[in-house]
């Protein structure tokens, strides 16, 4: 088992929006980013933020991840 002192910390961007991209992703992971709370939609339409939305379910479908 191993204790709490020897796990690597989880290191959480809390807030992002970007153009997402698997180049995104891999710079994430290089940097050594556990995980990260994706904004979908910040001040685009109803439309816009739905299209996002889609994308990103196209992306967890397909596992376009690192």
């Amino acid at each position: 088992m191993t204790s709490a002192s020897d796990a690597s910390p989880m290191l959480i961007d809390g807030l992002q929006y970007c153009s997402w991209s698997r180049e995104i992703f891999e710079q994430m992971r290089q940097g050594g980013l556990t995980a990260v709370h994706a904004t979908v939609g910040y001040h685009e339409g109803f439309r816009e933020t739905v299209r996002h939305l889609v994308d990103w379910r196209t992306r967890f479908r397909d596992g376009d991840q690192p």
